[in-house]
Order: structure tokens, then C-alpha cells, then sequence
């Protein structure tokens, strides 16, 4: 109780001086600026309960202690709200609550694969517990926009992935030529990010309100036989942060 206590004080002392330091700055963000407008009161805003073991010694959490997680919580450890976070959440949601129907997801009998995406790899790893030192996050160029999640008891395992036609052709395009520049090392405008980035809330505000069911496909998979990364190269660059140093218009 006192190691909690003395952590609440700690995390207390930091908010009230880091706040103490923008204070005087022209534009104080609020508490949610990090978030989509419509995600607070969207019907896919779906919080998940995850139980999880006690300690590094690995006895299980109590069958009644459980944590809530949410998309804000993905966000935070992913560092953005993007589309790909965002239908990576759904994507994965949709499996757990189909691999565990009583509501409660195991995250120490989960398995996944997807591709090299920071997006992909943030969402899965965070909701299912899969780690690549672990051998249990498979990294899979071929899988493009799909997760595959496995329940390690029973195998049972789904693929999961976007409806054909939902994602916009639009976006992938503006998007594809913005990485396209970076690779040439051309000169990357606010203006084309912006456009971007508002076919990018479109797509969000899309799937926030569309019902699971009709956004996402589930294909199981029998028999498969998930293999932890081994021939295939695990390395990569990330995407998310290459325009960090483009202004924004004032």
C-alpha cells in the first residue's frame, strides 16, 4: 500500500509540474486533443476486459479481477490515433470476442500474426499479450491488411480483416505518393499531409459507427499451425514518423 501511495503522489507531483509548464503557452491542449471527436460517444468505442497474471512468478489474476482496456489506452501506447490503429482495434475485437464469449480475454492464452505495420503490431501485441521475444507475434508481410489471431488451448484461430471496398481507394493513393516522395527525398508539403490526414478522420468517423459485423470479415482457419518468426526479416523502418519535422499551417 505504501509503494501505491508513494507512485499516486509521484504521478500527482509530475502532472502538477509539467502542467506548471505549459501553463503559459498560447495553445494549452485539453486532456483529449489526442483523440478523434467522434470516438467518446461512438458506438465501436468498445472497452474490452482482459485478465492477466499476478506477478513475474505467473499465477493467474482472480477469476473476478479484471482490467479494462479501450482504444484511448492503444492510442496512448501507440503514440496517435491513425486509421490503421483504429481498424486494427476493431479487427482484433471482433476475433477475442468471438474466441472468448463469456467477455473475459485471456491475454496469457493468446497467439497473432500480422504484417510489419507499427499500427498492426501496437494493437495486437497490447490487446492479445503477444511478443515476438515470446514467440507469440508472428511477423507476416503476406497477411497486407489481415490479422490472424490463435487461442493457444484450443488452436482455434481466425483470420480477420477489413469488408472489400471499405477502405478508401483515395487515401491509399495520396498516401502512397507521400511515401513515395519521402523515398526520393522530395519535399513533402503541410497542405498534402493535411489532405491526407482528413481522408484519414473520414475513414475513422466511418468505422466507429459501423457495426462490427459489417465492417470486418472472420475466415477460421483449420488445422493452422502458427510458426514464431524465423526466415522472415523483422526489421523495419517506421512510417509514422518521417514528416515529424513539417510545420503545421498556424
Amino acid at each position: 500500500m505504501k509503494r501505491r501511495n508513494f507512485l499516486l503522489l509521484g504521478a500527482v507531483s509530475f502532472a502538477a509540474s509539467a502542467f506548471a509548464s505549459t501553463a503559459n503557452k498560447a495553445n494549452v491542449c485539453d486532456s483529449t486533443w489526442y483523440l478523434h471527436p467522434d470516438l467518446v460517444k461512438a458506438p465501436n468505442n468498445i472497452i474490452l476486459k482482459v485478465r492477466d497474471t499476478d506477478s513475474a512468478l505467473g499465477r493467474y489474476n482472480d477469476s473476478s479481477c479484471v482490467k479494462d482496456i479501450s482504444m484511448q489506452d492503444v492510442v496512448k501506447l501507440h503514440g496517435h490515433l491513425c486509421d490503421g490503429l483504429v481498424f486494427s482495434f476493431l479487427q482484433i475485437t471482433a476475433v477475442l470476442q468471438k474466441l472468448f464469449p463469456d467477455g473475459v480475454i485471456d491475454r496469457t492464452d493468446l497467439r497473432g500474426a500480422c504484417k510489419n505495420s507499427p499500427c498492426m503490431v501496437d494493437a495486437l501485441a497490447y490487446l492479445t499479450g503477444a511478443r515476438i521475444n515470446f514467440k507469440t507475434l508472428r511477423i507476416d508481410p503476406t497477411l497486407r491488411a489481415s490479422h490472424i489471431i490463435q487461442k493457444i488451448s484450443t488452436n482455434e484461430t481466425y483470420e480477420v480483416r477489413i469488408m472489400p471496398g471499405l477502405f478508401p481507394e483515395n487515401l491509399k493513393i495520396q498516401e502512397k505518393q507521400i511515401r513515395s516522395k519521402i523515398s526520393k527525398k522530395e519535399t513533402v508539403t503541410p497542405e498534402e499531409i493535411d489532405r491526407v490526414e482528413k481522408l484519414a478522420d473520414d475513414f475513422i468517423a466511418m468505422m466507429l459507427h459501423t457495426p462490427l459485423e459489417k465492417l470486418v470479415s472472420l475466415t477460421k482457419l483449420d488445422h493452422y499451425i502458427f510458426e514464431p518468426v524465423s526466415s522472415v526479416d523483422v526489421f523495419g523502418n517506421r512510417g509514422d514518423v518521417v514528416n515529424k519535422h513539417v510545420p503545421k499551417k498556424q
